[in-house]
């Protein structure tokens, strides 16, 4: 089966005094000229590789929102799980949906980012093979100071370097989206270091890893309120 995580648990920090989610959030509009909310586009993504379920792990302060706008299931049938958010990281969130997971294939996403190709996730699952445990879809970024980057050998992935970083690095190139299977998720449940970053970054070392750049280096992380901006001017009423 292949399930798909969303972590909704976060509490965004650096949005504050915001008072709604961050998934939320308008962004584009379609072609009934309807606003979006970026939460919509990791979902759609998912969808285009045929994702069966999806398990979204919420905060309690915004799981009414969230769920009245998610709803039960995506537009191709797969069911969507909310679980209550253990917090009080984001892994400690996806390792929440261990029990769920366990024995699948998973892609795993961030609900406050736009990217392209809408085939990433599809270009993933083609390289996740009974060898690999991981495959990272990265993408080249003009401003990766503030995200995880990936080191790699053609499709070998040889490396992450999860933030902060403690020297100047001038890569490019960061990891945005993930697939995995069964072995991944039990390295998850094992010792996986502080932070996802940190667990890839144990499957790299190990060898079975793969990354995968994406033919279109598109990758919008909404983490603070002047990239939104940012891109809100920028895109105009572009429909995304």
């Amino acid at each position: 089966m292949l399930i798909g995580i969303v972590p909704m648990g976060g509490s965004a920090e650096r949005w504050k005094p915001y008072p709604c989610p961050k998934e939320l959030l308008p962004f584009g509009i379609d072609s009934n000229n309807q606003p979006r909310v970026i939460g919509d586009y990791v979902l759609e993504r998912m969808v285009k590789a045929d994702v069966e379920m999806v398990v979204i792990p919420v905060s309690p302060g915004k799981a009414t929102m969230v769920m009245q706008y998610f709803g039960q299931r995506l537009t191709n049938g797969a069911s969507i799980i909310y679980l209550a958010a253990s917090g009080p990281t984001m892994l400690a969130n996806i390792q929440s949906c261990i029990p769920i997971i366990k024995g699948n294939h998973v892609l795993f996403g961030m609900p406050d980012t736009y990217f392209l190709p809408e085939v990433a996730y599809i270009n993933c699952v083609e390289a996740l093979d009974t060898s690999i445990e991981l495959v990272l879809g990265s993408f080249n970024h003009e401003k990766p100071d503030q995200l995880d980057l990936v080191e790699r050998d053609g499709q070998m992935l040889i490396a992450v370097k999860p933030k902060p970083r403690p020297v100047e690095d001038s890569s490019t190139e960061i990891w945005g989206i993930a697939a995995w299977n069964a072995e991944f998720t039990e390295r998850l449940g094992s010792d996986p270091g502080p932070t996802l970053g940190h667990a890839f970054h144990s499957a790299a070392l190990a060898g079975n890893s793969r990354c995968v750049l994406q033919p279109e280096s598109c990758y919008i992380d909404l983490a603070e309120y002047s990239v939104y901006q940012h891109h809100l001017t920028l895109e105009g009423q572009t429909k995304l």
